[in-house]
């Protein structure tokens, strides 16, 4: 064996001790940068997915609407800084889009920006069930595979916290669909242990037709996940999870 192949071994042997003795904030650039060559090749994901087609053949040509909650004059939950659901769910959103369409699926988002989907003034009774109903049209008329819900939770209680998958009976593979991506948002953030549950009732989730959750991507009433969910590169892993959940549900109806 040459000195020189020997030297290549060691390194390839210290580079994950390396890594994970890096600041957190240079391993999430690293991981984020290591997501986006995943991604953008399509590579082989029989290790996560539990198929033997690469993401982008599972995603290809898929329709996904990803619904970021609230907007507009409806900020959502207010963590204790004053962090607003709002624009947490929107930067896990685009961080979403980018995953999908990167993998070859058509991502279409029902708000790009701070607004809700009414068109009307903030004083106009029911703008609310307008907005909804919007969205609602938006998962109609693109005729999408799935439809996922982004919003983040928020109690009287500080102390709970964890991103949470809720499904309604609106369509027989919502509770799969919902399984799958938390499978994915527990072993990915590792900072959650909670399980996909049956929700409340929902509008939103209650009048579309195809396979749709909603995602809790953690407590805005928790003064540590609240400062998390405003952090980019939590963001992306967070939606890094959604996404792999999601190609993992597509993955297993694919199997005969």
């Amino acid at each position: 064996m040459s000195a020189a192949y020997r030297h290549v071994r060691a390194r390839r042997r210290w580079l994950p001790r390396v890594v994970w003795w890096l600041p957190r904030s240079t391993r999430l650039l690293w991981l984020r940068g290591l997501v986006g060559v995943l991604v953008a090749w399509g590579v082989g994901a029989s290790w996560v997915l539990g198929s033997s087609r690469p993401l982008a053949g599972i995603l290809l040509g898929r329709v996904v609407v990803i619904d970021p909650g609230h907007g507009g004059p409806d900020p959502g939950a207010v963590g204790p800084r004053g962090e607003l659901e709002k624009d947490v769910v929107l930067g896990v959103s685009l961080h979403l889009r980018h995953y999908f369409t990167a993998a070859g699926a058509r991502a279409i988002l029902t708000r790009e920006r701070d607004e809700d989907l009414s068109g009307l003034p903030p004083d106009v009774p029911d703008i609310k069930a307008i907005d909804l109903r919007r969205r609602v049209e938006i998962a109609r008329g693109a005729r999408a595979d799935v439809f996922l819900c982004i919003h983040a939770n928020a109690t009287e209680s500080s102390y709970w916290r964890g991103a949470q998958t809720f499904y309604r009976d609106n369509h027989p593979d919502s509770d799969r669909l919902a399984r799958c991506i938390q499978r994915e948002l527990v072993r990915v953030t590792r900072r959650t242990d909670r399980v996909a549950l049956p929700g409340p009732k929902q509008y939103v989730l209650d009048n579309v037709p195809m396979p749709a959750v909603t995602v809790e991507v953690g407590f805005m009433s928790n003064p540590e996940e609240a400062r998390l969910l405003t952090d980019s590169d939590y963001q992306k892993l967070v939606a890094w999870a959604i996404f792999l959940g999601t190609a993992r549900y597509f993955a297993e109806g694919e199997r005969p």
